[in-house]
C-alpha cells in the first residue's frame, strides 16, 4: 500500500504573489510491482482512493470538501491510467557500472 498527501495552492490571477485558495488531499493505492532479470521495475496500480480533507478559499465560494471530493473521485480513473502508463514503461535501478560483472545464474 502506498499512501500520501498533497496540497494544492491556487494563486490570485491578478496578483500571483497572493494565495486565492488551498486544497489538501490524501490518497492511498495498491501497486503491484515486478523486478525483471535486468533489474527493471514495472508495475500497475490495482486500487486507488482519493479524498479532499481541507478546502480554504480566501474569497466567497460554494466549493466544499464534499463537492471537491466527488470531483477528485471522478479523476481517479485518469490518474490510474496515467500512473500505469508510466509504470509500464519501467524504471531502471541506478546500479554501479561493474555491478553485473560478479553476477551469475541463480540456482534458486
Amino acid at each position: 500500500m502506498f499512501e500520501g498527501s498533497m496540497g494544492i495552492k491556487l494563486m490570485n490571477p491578478l496578483n500571483n504573489s497572493l494565495e486565492a485558495a488551498s486544497i489538501e488531499m490524501k490518497f492511498n493505492s495498491t501497486i503491484n510491482m515486478t523486478i525483471g532479470h535486468d533489474f527493471e521495475m514495472k508495475g500497475a496500480v490495482d486500487k486507488m482512493n482519493i479524498s479532499v480533507t481541507k478546502v480554504k478559499a480566501l474569497f466567497k465560494s460554494d466549493v466544499t470538501v464534499k463537492t471537491l471530493s466527488a470531483k477528485a473521485k471522478a479523476i481517479k480513473d485518469i490518474a490510474i491510467q496515467t500512473i500505469n502508463q508510466e509504470l509500464n514503461e519501467g524504471l531502471k535501478f541506478p546500479l554501479p557500472g561493474g555491478f553485473f560483472n560478479g553476477l551469475t545464474q541463480s540456482t534458486l
